[in-house]
């Protein structure tokens, strides 16, 4: 009986962990640009035709051009770079990052 109890169970738990761990990633390249003092924007992450300022990025993805996966929330805020003033890039928070 104890056994017709468990198979439900652990089948149960199993589909609740997988679906924890799904999470769309995007692809997405990092690209180191000009820095701030020099009208640049320093480390920025490229999504789609489009540059972002992560919050944070760990110092081991700082690779000119590498590849990553990640899930990210876009934020209501506006890292102020470059040489025209009042454009910017709008900040990211990412919530999963992996090499692609």
């Amino acid at each position: 009986m104890k056994k017709l109890f468990l198979i439900p169970t652990l089948f149960i738990l199993l589909t609740f962990a997988f679906q924890c761990e799904s999470v769309d990633l995007v692809e997405a390249t990092i690209v180191k640009t000009a820095p701030l003092a020099a009208d640049g924007c320093g480390w920025v992450i490229e999504v789609e035709g489009e540059q972002y300022k992560a919050k944070s990025l760990s110092e081991k993805f700082l690779e000119d051009g590498l590849k990553v996966k990640i899930s990210y929330k876009q934020l209501d805020e506006i890292y102020q770079c470059g040489m025209i003033a009042g454009q910017g890039l709008t900040y990211i928070e990412i919530e999963k990052i992996k090499k692609a």
